[in-house]
């Protein structure tokens, strides 16, 4: 007998209260872990971003972020939600994320319903684990909204593969938060590519009937129209320049991408081993696991595309790794294989299960150690209401700035800029491309300096700055002291302190 048809009876997402027990239990745990933590430093810096977009900043020109518009605009709902309700930012941010969480599990459990595979309330409910716990610390990254905007899209395309009917009201909000989510990062548009292909070799011309992929489409047109028509600089000047030297700033090792990696390859070899396992009893891959492979492997694809070895960015993949390593374990269990293979599956899989999720929950943290120190040293001094922090590490800043309500005295989340160019001309790399980068960012902070005139500058002097690897001797101050309207400014500033890592500069009261 097929294996796959001896376990239909267990397709439906029954029984309901077990499956809906689960899910609000890993509500709770994700909450009381979430709730009392800090937020991630690139969301920090994203919401001010946005707050200050929102008060009248012009963004890309007053305000600089090397991702598309769509990710400042995404967290548009916190702040409206922080300016009606009194809520700290944090707070507002994390609301507006478990509401999306809700939102695409309610959508998800309607589109699964409809589905006849094996066996659909364990992946519901890895799925929903997957959301809410395993992001940890990269709780409201864009990775992670990216697949919970995504997962009902990925979902009804397991529908469509299994020639499923699904409701307009389904389809016409999925495809609406699938075309938002995806527009985030272009590194993952490959999702919907590897699902639209896949469905159009399956379903032949009936594919085009479909709506979803035109909603999307429509959504990435209008978003692409709306970044050349309201935030042309995006373009113009960030593209450029981000493309020509962020990778030498802030990319990472093979080694280390390697490394953030293996916990999804063991998975994926474990998943191996179940399908083995269940090949014995004649078990036929059914289109819902191809359809979630595909998308996985499309996740997969994007990190690798990013290349700095950064957890947020294994998220999509990691997610439905897990989802689909679960549900066929549930399958495995429910054969007739051997329990002794089955239980060495089972014990093995913890591995990665604590790689990639109880392993980063450890991370997580009830206060930023880089915030206090800075708060205790502003805190000897009077009058401090805007700062200026020199590292290239955006981590110093935020969430210093969102949770302290200091003014931060840059348009930049770090200097970011800076590590890549040296690195590059270390390597004996000229030309006026580099001269024309390095002059924007000399003049922009001399700019920032001269405008918002920071009461306490902290500068950082470690041989060991995060992202300056290899390069000795870096002297930020040193560095931009070479425009005048900086070294001008700076004639305002007194050295008060220093320690290992920083020198901390004072201005003058006159």
């Amino acid at each position: 007998m097929n294996c796959s048809q001896d376990i239909v009876s267990h397709n439906q997402l029954r029984p309901i209260r077990l499956v809906l027990g689960s899910v609000i239990g890993i509500f709770i745990i994700s909450i009381a872990l979430i709730t009392p933590t800090v937020l991630n430093g690139d969301s920090h810096w994203l919401l001010y971003m946005a707050d200050q977009v929102i008060a009248g900043a012009k963004p890309y020109v007053e305000i600089i972020e090397v991702n598309p518009p769509l990710a400042v605009w995404i967290h548009y709902p916190a702040i409206w939600l922080k300016n009606a309700s009194g809520l700290t930012l944090s707070a507002s941010f994390k609301m507006t994320v478990y509401l999306a969480i809700t939102c695409s599990l309610i959508l998800s459990f309607c589109i699964l319903r409809r589905v006849m595979f094996a066996p659909v309330n364990i992946v519901y409910i890895a799925l929903a684990f997957a959301l809410l716990v395993l992001p940890a610390e990269d709780f409201g990254q864009r990775e992670h909204l990216i697949i919970i905007l995504g997962l009902p899209y990925i979902l009804i395309a397991v529908a469509r593969s299994e020639f499923v009917t699904i409701p307009f009201w389904l389809v016409v909000i999925s495809g609406i938060l699938a075309g938002i989510g995806f527009c985030i990062k272009p590194h993952y548009l490959l999702i919907p590519l590897a699902l639209e292909l896949y469905l159009l070799a399956r379903l032949g011309f009936g594919s085009f009937r479909r709506l979803e992929p035109y909603i999307m489409g429509l959504i990435g047109f209008a978003y692409a129209a709306s970044i050349f028509l309201f935030t042309p600089e995006y373009i113009n000047e960030v593209v450029g320049y981000t493309s020509f030297v962020y990778q030498s700033s802030l990319g990472g090792s093979a080694a280390h991408v390697a490394r953030q990696f293996f916990p999804v390859f063991l998975m994926l070899v474990i998943a191996g081993l179940y399908l083995r396992m269940l090949k014995e009893d004649s078990f036929e891959v059914p289109p819902t696991y191809i359809v979630l492979f595909l998308a996985m492997a499309a996740g997969i694809m994007g990190y690798f595309l990013q290349f700095k070895g950064w957890s947020n960015h294994l998220l999509p993949g990691a997610a439905l790794v897990f989802a689909i390593t679960a549900g066929l374990a549930g399958i495995a269990f429910q054969s007739r294989n051997r329990l002794a293979f089955k239980l060495v599956c089972l014990a093995a899989l913890a591995f990665p299960v604590i790689g990639l999720g109880i392993k980063s929950q450890f991370r997580l943290s009830t206060h930023s150690p880089r915030a206090d120190f800075f708060q205790r040293e502003i805190t000897k001094y009077q009058g401090v209401d805007t700062i200026l922090i020199m590292s290239a590490t955006l981590h110093d800043g935020f969430p210093l700035i969102n949770d302290t309500g200091l003014k931060w005295a840059s348009r930049f989340s770090s200097l970011w800029f800076t590590p890549g160019l040296q690195k590059m001309r270390m390597e004996g790399e000229t030309g006026k491309r580099i001269d024309e980068i390095e002059t924007f960012t000399h003049e922009a902070v001399a700019e920032d300096i001269t405008r918002f005139k920071p009461q306490i500058v902290f500068v950082r002097t470690s041989r060991q700055m995060l992202h300056f690897e290899g390069i000795e001797g870096y002297d930020f101050v040193q560095d931009f002291s070479r425009n005048t309207e900086f070294a001008n400014e700076w004639a305002n500033y007194t050295k008060v302190d220093q320690n290992e890592f920083w020198d901390i500069y004072r201005r003058s009261e006159s």
